[in-house]
């Protein structure tokens, strides 16, 4: 049949075309605030969303200037959680080009993981807090009551056959013959 080949490659070329925009379809921002942390599924369908974890904030940053508006507004409204988030700008101009938003953390208790699902054309962003700043210590003797027993004496250093006893004690062997 002719033509088949390039009608073929136009229905490629208008689904790419049209793939960012259906990724879009679904919302910029999706939020999950779980008691141990806030995820939050970014819009990335063509995969020029990168994100930069700095001390203290989290840097979005594209080419796609409507992407990241779109982002910009998902992550700002309603307010983020406080816990978590202290601000997020709007979109601003790069000093190389390209547009950035900055996610402020809530203190230098909040750390952050960014990965991509591309099957998905979603950026994940992963907020939770650092044990040390929610005041969780290691259970150890330190943190025995002070009504504690002691703890029982520590047993004396046994002695491997051939070697020599400490002065003062017997060496491992039947008992002596009396």
């Amino acid at each position: 049949m002719p033509g088949t080949g390039r009608i073929g490659s136009l229905t490629a070329a208008l689904a790419a075309a049209l793939a960012p925009a259906a990724a879009l379809a679904a919302p910029a921002v999706t939020r999950e605030l779980e008691p141990t942390h806030l995820r939050w599924s970014v819009a990335d369908p063509a995969g020029g969303l990168s994100v930069e974890v700095a001390d203290g904030s989290v840097l979005l940053r594209s080419e796609d200037r409507g992407l990241l508006g779109a982002v910009a507004d998902g992550l700002a409204d309603p307010p983020p959680p406080a816990g978590y988030v202290r601000s997020v700008s709007p979109v601003r101009e790069g000093p190389g080009g390209g547009w950035s938003v900055e996610v402020r953390l809530a203190d230098g208790g909040v750390r952050a993981f960014s990965f991509h699902q591309g099957g998905r054309g979603r950026r994940v962003l992963d907020f939770w807090r650092d044990g040390d700043a929610l005041g969780y210590v290691s259970a150890g003797p330190a943190d025995a009551p002070a009504d504690a027993p002691p703890p029982p004496p520590a047993p004396p250093p046994l002695v491997e056959s051939g070697g020599a006893a400490p002065a003062g004690s017997r060496a491992p062997g039947p008992p002596p013959r009396g």
